[in-house]
């Protein structure tokens, strides 16, 4: 599957649970002139653990450079408030600069820069305030700081990140200030040091709010929707790494010679995925509803191509990435471990087969120096016959082998997954509107 039918597969089904969802108050939004950026400065440690990852003689410097505006949103629960900051009118700048003691006494030195668009949520307890900043949950803050260099991942910088509560009836006020200055220190995989940041957020109300609705109505038209419990997914995902030979590509990383494999692991627990019919035409649910082998006797089957597409939501427990890279000429490599990213299954129906990716919503990352921007999307792919769909469970077989490069680096993955799926109702829902609702039960 590709990123863009990914990512348009999750808009989708995103807005069709939030049409099924009772109805809320508006969202509140505004304009945010932004000021100031925020640095990381950090080093290896013996206190943090450097030599067990090899990261003593390591100390770098990560700059976030946020843009000039950003568009503030917040929404009040019953017994919170849920606030967000967008930075997506223009691209942040990320900035590194690391530097690698050597045995023989010289250094070697890791460039590297990059364009962000984030988005960062936090939730504040009661209804009277908001929490701002950049200590949120969300993927947003996992591309703050990470560059091709070694770095501390997102979640060691969590608590250093700046944040401030702020009260509802202040933010609502056109040149309201929220200050983010401060510092804070850290200490996470062998890596210590702090976060320093200079950012004030000054609320604009002249600027023009989005529509939060995004100006459209949701679909309708009766569609089909089985419903599938994900088992377990066992297995792993190895990609393996390998620094770009031409110097000019890998010398600016201090990265030349290096070489190993990220291995990552998702022990899922338990989940849910959604197959939906695509179109609302009565043939399409008949199409769908023969792939699903539940035509009634005598039926005739109908002609006509298949057209559906599913999102899987699952609980990991302790999913992991480890790392463990090595340097030429026995200079010391890195080695790591973290927690692995968080990832959904896709299935789309392909003429007479049913493709299945997992794909990772972030990028895959240690706090070793590596790939950054080549191993986000698709981990792992495969596919089955689409007659596989009559039965109630459904065993896929991930194990399509794929290889990238660009940043300075080759990867190549290869995934041995196997998921199993089991088929536990379908029924005909009213479109993207009423995903959640009852529907008619067609099989339980």
């Amino acid at each position: 599957m590709t990123r863009a039918v990914a990512a348009l597969a999750v808009t989708w089904l995103v807005a069709a649970v939030a049409h099924a969802a009772p109805a809320a108050a508006t969202p509140f939004e505004a304009g945010v002139r932004v000021e100031g950026a925020v640095t990381v400065e950090y080093a290896g440690t013996p206190a943090a653990g450097c030599a067990a990852s090899g990261l003593c003689g390591v100390s770098g410097v990560a700059l976030w450079t946020p843009p000039k505006t950003a568009l503030l949103r917040y929404e009040r629960g019953e017994r919170h408030v849920v606030a967000s900051l967008d930075f997506f009118f223009e691209p942040a700048a990320t900035r590194a600069q690391v530097m690698r003691r050597l045995p023989d006494g010289t250094a070697g030195t890791c460039t590297d820069a990059r364009q962000t668009s984030v988005e960062v949520s936090t939730v504040a307890r009661g209804r009277g305030e908001a929490a701002l900043g950049l200590r949120g949950a969300g993927l947003g803050r996992a591309d703050l700081f990470t560059t091709a260099c070694t770095g501390p991942r997102p979640e060691d910088l969590a608590a250093a990140l700046p944040v401030q509560r702020v009260p509802l009836a202040i933010l609502r006020r056109d040149g309201a200030t929220v200050d983010l200055r401060g510092e804070r220190s850290f200490s996470a995989g062998g890596l210590a040091g702090v976060v320093r940041s200079t950012m004030v957020l000054r609320v604009d109300r002249s600027f023009p709010a989005r529509d939060a609705s995004g100006g459209r109505r949701g679909d309708r038209r009766p569609v089909l929707l089985a419903t599938f419990a994900i088992e377990r997914v066992t297995g792993a995902i190895r990609t393996g790494v390998r620094a770009d030979g031409d110097p000019a590509r890998c010398g600016p990383l201090d990265a030349c010679g290096l070489a190993g494999t990220l291995t990552e692991r998702l022990p899922v627990r338990a989940g849910s995925l959604r197959l939906v019919s695509a179109g609302g035409s009565r043939g399409a649910r008949r199409r769908f509803r023969a792939a699903l082998g539940l035509l009634r006797p005598g039926e005739r089957r109908p002609h006509g191509p298949v057209e559906a597409i599913g999102v899987g939501v699952w609980r990991t427990a302790g999913g992991t990435v480890s790392a463990d890279l090595a340097r030429p000429g026995g200079v010391p490599g890195c080695r790591d471990r973290a927690a692995a990213p968080a990832a959904q299954l896709f299935l789309d129906v392909r003429g007479r087969h049913l493709e299945a990716s997992v794909l990772r919503l972030s990028d895959l990352r240690t706090r070793c120096p590596g790939p950054y921007g080549t191993v986000f999307g698709t981990a792992a792919s495969g596919r089955v016959p689409l007659r596989a769909l009559h039965r109630r469970r459904i065993v896929l077989r991930l194990r399509q082998t794929s290889r990238r490069s660009s940043g300075g680096f080759r990867t190549v993955t290869t995934p041995a997954l196997k998921v199993v799926l089991r088929r536990t109702s379908v029924r005909v829902v009213r479109g993207a509107d009423s995903l959640t609702s009852p529907g008619t039960v067609l099989i339980r």
